[in-house]
């Protein structure tokens, strides 16, 4: 009787351990390619979008040194070097939801995207919404997807700036059940903007500066649906992309990375670097995906990543908050205002659903303010930013847009009204294409 309670004993122990065993090693199968390299990106992550030929590149390890402001004049009322582009993200085209998603987006591209008339819009992800009608199942709908083409066409935003004005990715859930790029429910490929999988890399040259915009795709790559897929990552391949693309930002006056998933909710493998060593060369990481929470207590998911120098701004949902964001790089100053859009005119719910079509009458838009100079102090970056330029600045600046004529702004300090009159310094450039940025300076 002994025996057997030692050889059970036993047992139970060599079960165990062969068990471990067995986990440690599909625990070191599944993060194999976080943590190594193969030749077969390419296949694996739908091509480059614009990252460049297939040779192993390495970025720098070190921080950037603080960007030197000595040489550059104070800060007037000239109304050059300003770069704008628009941010927003989760719209969740939706067949079955009848309010917001649709309707919001057509609204933004036909009444925001006039109004502030910038050089670039992008859109981090959730294009499409991928759900059942009793929203238990997630697949996707190739309706949502034909839908958010229409909208797309419909706007031109595609064509303007040579197909540089307009940038979309990929979210969870425009990935619910796809397993391969070249999946035939791989939709993104067919109807977005973008069309390639893996992010892109876009490079704005201006009089001013360069600016990059890097986007790198968290999807997994295997497809799963949620909520499996809440969490993104990028393993070694996806760091090797991001690498190599960052690699070409190097030199911008600013580098912008731009990702569905929040830092929080990704898992970084690596390849030469960590995230964290490639992240030094980036201003500002721009990000959605959290429709801020519940019941508004994300409504701010915002953070300074000082080691390397970068600022992580997510920004709420276009689906349910009809929110996109403006952002405004003045003499390499970057700064950004929230905006609601206004949606009291709007059908609620809508009745056409994926048949949603512009009101014939444009929808009054409240003015947008931003002001540029001084800038925000909660949000400098001292590794990327001239701040020295702002202490001798003669003048306040600001970006009035609005969607009749201005004819006067003030401005007031701590509540007390500025003396001198506020003066137009704006203008409106256009290209050989008719495609029109608006810089309203004041």
């Amino acid at each position: 009787m002994e025996t057997r309670k030692i050889v059970s004993q036993a047992t139970l122990v060599l079960v165990t351990l062969l068990c471990w065993l067995y986990g440690l090693h599909l625990y070191t199968e599944a993060n194999r390619p976080l943590l190594q390299a193969s030749d077969d990106h390419h296949s694996l992550l739908g091509g480059g979008g614009g990252g460049g030929g297939g040779a192993r590149t390495t970025a720098p390890s070190t921080p950037l040194p603080p960007r030197p402001s000595d040489h550059l004049p104070a800060l007037g009322d000239s109304n050059d070097g300003i770069l704008t582009f628009i941010h927003a993200s989760d719209i969740h085209v939706s067949k079955y939801v009848p309010k917001g998603g649709l309707v919001h987006f057509l609204h933004f591209l036909h009444t925001a995207v006039p109004l502030i008339s910038p050089r670039l819009v992008t859109i981090t992800g959730d294009l499409t919404d991928g759900k059942d009608q009793q929203k238990l199942i997630s697949l996707q709908q190739p309706d949502e997807w034909r839908a958010y083409q229409r909208a797309l066409d419909a706007s031109k935003v595609k064509t303007r700036f040579n197909g540089t004005f307009y940038r979309d990715q990929r979210g969870n859930h425009d990935c619910f059940n796809v397993f391969a790029s070249d999946s035939a429910d791989n939709y993104f490929s067919t109807y977005s903007a973008s069309k390639e999988v893996g992010g892109y890399f876009l490079q704005l040259n201006e009089s001013f500066g360069t600016y990059s915009f890097v986007a790198s795709d968290g999807c997994p790559r295997h497809g799963f649906a949620r909520p499996l897929n809440f969490f993104g990552y990028l393993d070694a391949h996806g760091m090797e992309l991001l690498e190599r693309r960052l690699v070409r930002a190097q030199g911008s006056n600013h580098t912008f990375l731009l990702n569905h998933y929040p830092v929080s909710t990704m898992l970084y493998g690596r390849h030469n670097q960590t995230f964290a060593q490639l992240a030094r060369g980036v201003s500002v990481f721009l990000c959605g995906h959290l429709h801020q929470l519940v019941g508004g207590i994300g409504a701010q998911l915002q953070a300074y990543k000082a080691h390397e120098g970068y600022w992580e701004l997510e920004i709420g949902d276009m689906k349910e908050h009809a929110l996109y964001r403006v952002y405004a790089v003045d003499h390499d100053l970057v700064s950004f205002v929230d905006v609601t859009l206004p949606v009291g005119h709007l059908p609620m719910p809508n009745p056409q659903m994926l048949d949603a079509t512009v009101p014939e009458v444009p929808i009054p838009h409240p003015p947008v303010v931003l002001v540029t100079n001084p800038k925000d102090a909660r949000y400098l970056l001292p590794l990327h930013e001239p701040l020295g330029i702002m202490r001798g600045s003669t003048h306040i600046r600001a970006l009035v847009w609005a969607d009749t004529n201005v004819t006067s702004v003030s401005m007031a300090i701590d509540g007390v009204p500025r003396s001198h009159p506020a003066e137009f310094r704006g203008k409106q450039t256009t290209d050989a294409n008719g495609d029109t940025v608006k810089t309203p300076l004041w």
